[in-house]
């Protein structure tokens, strides 16, 4: 439904509080503290702001899960309750997927972002993970590291998702650090606009009237410099770079990004997306609270990415590339 309003997400990956990568680290099922923490701030805001203010959760039941925690549906399993209290509040739950392989005999986790076998392998597992916790089939899909590829794209589409969540919109090639244990790196989203479109068919990067909508996470300008994971942007020094907005830095950025939108005439979107252990942080209450009375305050609800969309439905595949060229 359209509304008045500006469309927001707040994409919460509901996941570990450590990563797991790297030789010997297999992991530990340890509680996801993170994830119990931002239940509790999301709530407690939602108690101050009221239903302008519903949150796009993305779970993690993939075979690294099953592999560290005996189970795919552990998450399910463990927070059932505090998951049909967010469905119960209005929010909506996707899936985040991290596509880590245990090698042996090494017995540590790799990540290779041209297996496309092992990572349909795990995005199919943790599809029919969620139907058997949910009881339907899930529409929104982060894959983890942002390893998104054409492949991929065709293979998420097959399975009827519709909204992928995974790119950062007009961010450069970025290869990771070695401790990651993977090959390859960050695909090139500098071609990404900063709204939401429906994919090509033949380019996810590129507007059409495939089935796909992309949603991605805003992005800020930056100065180059080291990624969210470790590697280094491939852009040339001289060159305007863009990172994902950074929730720890509260609001800073938002009324740049709006004003440039407005600008250029368009709706204002905005995408937030952050693991769950950034909860576990001793700021992170008062940031999230300041993103979403910033964002309040300029006419945004934040909303799941299906009424994100609808926003968006009317504009031609002409006019989005013609914006994109400006």
């Amino acid at each position: 439904m359209i509304t008045d309003s500006r469309p927001a997400i707040l994409s919460i990956h509901a996941e570990p509080d450590r990563p797991f990568f790297g030789e010997g680290n297999i992991g530990n099922a340890d509680r996801w503290h993170g994830f119990e923490a931002s239940v509790r701030h999301v709530q407690t805001l939602r108690e101050k702001v009221g239903d302008a203010f519903r949150v796009h959760w993305l779970i993690r039941l993939d075979p690294q899960v099953a592999e560290i925690y005996g189970a795919a549906e552990w998450a399910f399993d463990q927070y059932g309750k505090a998951i049909e209290e967010l469905l119960a509040a209005g929010d909506h739950f996707g899936l985040h997927v991290h596509t880590n392989r245990l090698e042996y005999p090494g017995r540590g986790w790799i990540l290779n972002v041209d297996d496309h076998n092992w990572q349909s392998h795990c995005i199919s597992s943790a599809h029919d993970a969620f139907n058997a916790c949910f009881g339907y089939e899930p529409k929104s899909i982060a894959i983890g590291a942002n390893i998104i590829s054409q492949p991929l794209v065709d293979m998420v589409t097959g399975l009827g998702f519709q909204y992928d969540m995974t790119t950062i919109a007009r961010t450069p090639e970025m290869s990771f650090n070695p401790h990651l244990h993977a090959d390859g790196g960050q695909p090139d989203f500098s071609a990404i606009d900063q709204l939401p479109y429906r994919a090509s068919i033949e380019d996810f990067r590129t507007p059409g009237d495939g089935p796909l909508w992309i949603l991605p996470t805003s992005s800020v300008p930056a100065q180059p410099a080291d990624n969210q994971l470790g590697g280094k942007a491939g852009t040339a020094e001289d060159e305007q770079t863009y990172e994902r907005f950074r929730m720890r830095k509260g609001s800073a950025g938002i009324g740049s990004a709006v004003r440039k939108m407005e600008a250029d005439g368009v709706t204002p979107f905005l995408h937030f997306a952050c693991r769950s252990n950034f909860f576990n942080q001793m700021d992170a209450a008062q940031n999230l609270e300041a993103i979403v009375k910033s964002c309040l305050e300029r006419d945004f609800r934040f909303v799941p990415a299906d009424e994100a969309v609808a926003h968006y439905e009317t504009v031609s595949v002409p006019d989005r590339i013609a914006a994109l060229a400006d």
